[in-house]
């Protein structure tokens, strides 16, 4: 794309159109979802305190919690029609219908 800045100054700026050729060869890209029945929450908390400096003396004070879990149902470790970015089955484990945490 060529044009002219309003002061007179010519510009080129290179643009990007993908070879639908390698697109296609490359599978036409991929999508990352999550895996059916699998799913992840998060609970935090942060509390912070600041004494600030009277009488010669000051304090900050700092506290957090966090909680991330994975949950896992029987399907999501089971579900062997459903394929990895990289074309390979998902391993299965001996953990069905549990949580990680």
């Amino acid at each position: 794309m060529t044009g002219t800045l309003p002061d007179g100054t010519p510009y080129s700026v290179s643009t990007y159109i993908a070879n639908q050729a390698r697109v296609t060869a490359g599978g036409n890209g991929f999508l990352l979802t999550n895996w059916n029945g699998f799913s992840t929450d998060y609970h935090g908390l942060e509390l912070t305190a600041v004494k600030r400096l009277s009488n010669r003396w000051m304090a900050r004070a700092g506290f957090a919690f966090n909680n991330a879990r994975e949950h896992y149902e029987t399907q999501a470790l089971y579900d062997t029609k459903r394929q990895t970015r990289h074309g390979r089955s998902p391993s299965r484990s001996s953990t069905a219908g549990s949580s990680r945490r």
